[in-house]
């Protein structure tokens, strides 16, 4: 059987070892002109971790995986309103990991690499399908003949432009930035956050010499924003919160800054016909989620489960159907925690620092054990 992935991030790659492990030697593409490490935080819980520990692979990532500390929350002012420990999370899942996404995507990279067709700087043009296969025309002017095609491609796919243009993609109007650099700033070992109007930030110290940021704010444009752009459209936010977000932003370069417009895909289905989707391409969870890569590991291997079962395109129904029950709830709490990001004026934000400085610790914990077990 003749499989074409297109995608070699998470989802891809992980989708590769599976197929491999059965017997199936997919080809995979890739738009990007060469394997490149980038990324935020990531965390891995319960079922994913299970699927790494069969892949061979959960204890190499443990030894690169940061603690899980303390989160500090900050009022609109950058001062400290609450301090949670984040470790008691543990008791939902012992097996955690919270890993730099480059370190994964790497790792599944170099499980997969020998062996394996993977093309890169190419991307598919246009697709046909009938009764017995995908004819697909890449990027280079080659036109190629397979079985089954999965598009795994991220939120921008091209593979579902292809299949449903536009239709899915549920804008949040936010962009926002992330980074993970060298911590040249000394930040105690913590994860601050602050939310102000117009503005959320997020950043701490995870380990290693590292520090991560991820800061939000209103965008309602439909244009791309370069790094040089949401620097600028930061620094005159960020001093307003006061702590040391804007000076931690300083030592980044524009290079290490990742830029993105904030949006869900909720598609009515993930298959058609020869083709399914997979991963951002299918479900985008969104970083709120916290379980994007989670759930782009765990659906890689229940749809290869279900090739192996069936090769064909039943195979992709019965993965939509096992799978799409664990991404509805995710999603619908993701769409939640985005609403609550950038709060219109300073009456919200204060209401949502008066929040956290009253309710009682379980209840707060509550909110983050639910988000760690939808993807058990």
């Amino acid at each position: 059987m003749r499989v074409l992935i297109v995608g070699g991030g998470i989802a891809g790659l992980t989708l590769a070892w599976w197929l491999r492990r059965s017997g199936i030697n997919p080809h995979v593409i890739d738009r990007a002109r060469s394997f490149r490490r980038s990324g935020f935080i990531v965390n891995m819980r319960g079922q994913s971790v299970q699927t790494l520990r069969a892949m061979g692979l959960d204890g190499l990532l443990a030894a690169q995986s940061a603690p899980v500390g303390r989160s500090v929350f900050l009022n609109r002012r950058g001062r400290r309103v609450r301090e949670l420990d984040l470790s008691q999370l543990n008791s939902v899942h012992h097996d955690a990991l919270v890993l730099n996404r480059a370190d994964l995507h790497l790792t599944l990279y170099e499980s997969v690499r020998d062996g394996l067709d993977l093309r890169f700087g190419l991307s598919v043009q246009a697709l046909a399908q009938d009764a017995d296969g995908v004819t697909v025309t890449l990027s280079d002017g080659r036109v190629e003949r397979y079985d089954l095609l999965i598009g795994a491609d991220g939120m921008h796919s091209a593979v579902r432009q292809l299949l449903c243009g536009t239709a899915g993609v549920r804008p949040f109007h936010i962009a926002y930035v992330a980074f993970l650099a060298p911590d040249t700033l000394g930040l105690e070992a913590a994860n601050f956050q602050a939310i102000a109007p117009g503005i959320y930030a997020s950043l701490g110290s995870f380990g290693q010499g590292t520090m991560g940021g991820l800061f939000a704010f209103p965008w309602s444009a439909s244009a791309a924003l370069t790094a040089r752009q949401c620097r600028l459209l930061l620094m005159e936010r960020l001093p307003a919160l006061g702590w040391r977000f804007a000076e931690a932003l300083a030592q980044v370069p524009d290079e290490a800054l990742f830029c993105d417009h904030m949006a869900q895909v909720v598609l009515p289905q993930w298959q058609f016909g020869r083709v399914a989707l997979l991963g951002d391409a299918a479900y985008t969870l969104t970083l709120v989620s916290s379980n994007g890569a989670s759930m782009a590991i765990i659906g890689a291997q229940v749809l290869a489960e279900e090739l192996l079962r069936q090769p064909g395109p039943a195979a992709f129904a019965r993965y939509e159907a096992r799978l799409r029950p664990q991404i509805m709830p995710i999603q619908r709490l993701a769409a939640q925690n985005a609403r609550m990001m950038t709060p219109p004026h300073a009456l919200a934000a204060d209401l949502q620092s008066i929040l956290f400085r009253v309710l009682p610790e379980r209840a707060i914990l509550a909110r983050f054990a639910k988000a760690a077990q939808a993807a058990s």
